[in-house]
């Protein structure tokens, strides 16, 4: 069998063995937190190096596919304010080890991974420390204590340590959906905020659907998927269906890495992205802020008095921007609005340059729109 037909192999054998223990169906709200994650690996089914389908509530929370291998994955969310992960959180009942060690008893036959997602950080020490980091190297005392927290014979958790990794530092549940806009408008970069956000509803939902086992399909798709030997693809969330749910042109990166690394996107033009900017205004902004940039350079070439002074007024231009920005930190434009204002602002913004050394109101939006791709204006107040 080819690579390209391998994830369908991946998927015959997870169809055989059923979807597994059904009951945490009942309570959407514990699992909003896997349905962005979903969304998270949805969305890397575009890249060669992504998975080729993500299931949810098959066996394990997610479930990817990859060509040849699949990684089975327990999320697990950490309220605000407990401490970090360790190996004796996780290896409590409902820790999430309990979880994979079952869905490795269903579903060895399965080539792939065990793989237990934590929100957030882990502590530091031992035995945490190494566990997370191989749990197939830990010491047999380790070994043996994850055994007995699993209600199993230390020689039979051995198998099951050599396929689990323990990946902490998931996108937290206050950051996974700024992250998840940011990776659409990466893909469209075309798309402004308040497109990517209906967008980004739309796939929730989806994937809402396919966790509650209740996605609306036609007929003939319904049927597409009982008879499941004839149309794997149809199974779960998979790069054709999300194409079809995307507006504008999708630019695919080659790997994940260079979509996170893709540099066309400036600081600049990420804030005014998130503060719902147009594309106008984002290339106008652009193209002052070359403006701004050489004209400070040009103000700082000069003695330590011009230095000072230049720094002086970028912190009034800062100043200025922040006060005009902020009544407007609500409106779902305000990135539009902000720079519309900033233009009309010639008598604020002109006192900020008592000297006149940076011309008209232009060169002073543009030393704004530059304090902004320093990470010191966010355009939407907060």
């Amino acid at each position: 069998m080819g690579a390209v037909n391998e994830h369908e192999d991946v998927l015959e054998r997870l169809r055989a063995v059923g979807p597994g223990d059904q009951s945490g169906r009942d309570t959407f709200g514990r699992y909003r937190y896997q349905v962005r994650l979903a969304v998270h690996f949805w969305l890397q089914t575009l890249i060669p190096d992504g998975p080729k389908v993500v299931l949810l509530e098959h066996q394990e929370d997610l479930t990817l596919v990859y060509n040849g291998h699949a990684r089975m994955c327990q999320a697990k969310s950490r309220d605000l304010g407990r401490s970090a992960w360790s190996l004796s959180v996780v290896s409590r009942p409902g820790g999430g080890l309990d979880s994979l060690g079952r869905a490795f008893q269903q579903t060895q036959q399965v080539p792939g991974t065990f793989e237990l997602l934590l929100e957030g950080r882990a502590v530091s020490k031992q035995p945490t420390q190494a566990f997370f980091a191989n749990p197939a190297q830990c010491p047999a005392e380790t070994n043996a204590a994850v055994a007995k927290s699993l209600g199993v014979p230390p020689a039979d958790v051995e198998p099951f340590l050599q396929r689990l990794r323990v990946r902490s530092g998931q996108p937290s549940r206050t950051s996974i959906d700024d992250k998840n806009l940011m990776l659409l408008m990466h893909l469209i970069p075309s798309c402004t905020l308040p497109i990517a956000r209906t967008t980004y509803v739309r796939l929730l939902a989806i994937a809402e659907a396919e966790q509650e086992g209740t996605s609306s399909t036609t007929s003939e798709q319904l049927l597409e998927l009982v008879n499941f030997d004839q149309a794997p693809h149809q199974m779960g969330l998979a790069s054709a269906r999300l194409l079809s749910e995307l507006p504008g042109e999708v630019v695919l990166p080659q790997a994940w890495g260079e979509l996170m690394a893709r540099p066309s996107m400036s600081d600049l033009e990420r804030k005014l992205r998130l503060a719902g900017a147009s594309y106008n205004t984002i290339q106008k902004a652009i193209e002052l802020r070359a403006v701004g940039d050489l004209r400070l350079r040009t103000v700082r070439a000069g003695p330590q008095s011009d230095m000072e002074y230049a720094d002086t007024v970028v912190d009034a231009a800062l100043w200025l921007a922040e006060a005009i920005a902020t009544p407007y930190k609500s409106d779902a434009m305000v990135g539009d609005k902000v720079f519309a204002e900033l233009l009309k602002a010639h008598g604020s913004l002109g006192s900020a340059d008592p000297d006149d050394r940076f011309g008209d109101v232009t060169e002073l939006v543009g030393v704004v729109c530059q304090v902004s791709d320093e990470c010191r204006f966010p355009w939407r107040m907060p």
